[in-house]
C-alpha cells in the first residue's frame, strides 16, 4: 500500500512569544522570577544581564545552569500561576502591537507560545482587546517551545510556520521546530544580540506586519 502525505491546510501559521513581543513585561518578569526562585538563585537574578542570559536558550534550562535543581523548578511552575495573574495586572502592551497582531489574525491562524502561564496570558489578551488567537500555550502544556510549536504544526498543517520572538532562546527553539523566525528589536534581547545570533530583526510593529505577509 502506498502512503501519501496529507496536503497542507494553511499557507502559514504565525506563532508569537508573549513577554517582550506583545507585553512590555521585562521588569515584572524579573521581579516575579526572583520571588519564586531559591535564595541563592534569586540573588544572582537581581543582575539583569544574568537574568537575560537565562533566555539565551530554553528558559528552564537557563535556570538550571544557574544552579536550580529539578525539584526547585517543579516548585516554581505551580507557583507561577498565581504570581503571573497578579503580575500581569501591572503590564501594558507595546505601542501598536495589538492592532498589528489582530490584523495578522485576520489573515493567518495565529497563536501564542510562551513560557508564561497560558490561561493567565489568554485572559490578559482578552482584556486588552486581542480576541482572535487560535490558541495560547504556556508552561502548563510543556516547558519546551519546540514541542508547543510542533503541536500547532500538527494541528494546522501549514506550508510554513513563523515564530515571532525577542530572545536568542526563541530563535534557537524556533529553528529546532522548523519554523522561520522574526525577532523584534523592542524586546528583551534587543536588535544587536538577536542579529549576532543570526536572526532577522524588525524594528517596529508596522515592519513586523509587512514582514509576515
Amino acid at each position: 500500500m502506498m502512503w501519501f502525505a496529507r496536503p497542507p491546510l494553511h499557507s502559514q501559521i504565525v506563532c508569537f512569544d508573549f513577554d517582550g513581543v506583545i507585553a512590555n513585561s521585562l521588569a515584572v518578569w524579573q521581579r516575579m522570577l526572583i520571588s519564586l526562585s531559591p535564595d541563592a538563585i534569586a540573588q544572582r537574578l537581581h543582575d539583569q544581564e544574568v537574568f537575560l542570559d537565562c533566555f539565551s536558550g530554553n528558559m528552564w534550562r537557563g535556570l538550571r545552569t544557574l544552579g536550580c535543581r529539578r525539584r526547585d523548578i517543579a516548585r516554581i511552575v505551580p507557583r507561577l500561576t498565581g504570581s503571573a495573574s497578579k503580575a500581569l495586572q501591572q503590564v501594558e502592551p507595546f505601542a501598536d502591537i495589538i492592532a498589528v497582531v489582530s490584523a495578522l489574525c485576520e489573515k493567518y491562524p495565529c497563536m501564542i507560545i510562551t513560557s508564561n502561564h497560558g490561561p493567565t496570558v489568554e485572559q490578559w489578551c482578552i482584556g486588552h482587546g486581542l480576541h482572535a488567537m487560535r490558541s495560547v500555550e504556556g508552561v502548563e502544556v510543556s516547558h519546551s517551545k519546540v514541542r508547543k510549536i510542533r503541536r500547532q504544526q500538527r494541528r494546522f498543517r501549514p506550508e510554513s510556520t513563523l515564530y515571532i520572538g525577542d530572545t536568542t532562546g526563541d530563535y534557537h527553539e524556533a529553528k529546532r521546530a522548523g519554523a522561520q523566525f522574526i525577532g523584534v528589536a523592542w524586546g528583551w534581547h534587543g536588535e544587536q544580540r538577536l542579529g549576532e545570533a543570526g536572526a532577522r530583526v524588525v524594528r517596529s510593529p508596522q515592519e513586523l506586519l509587512a514582514a509576515c505577509q
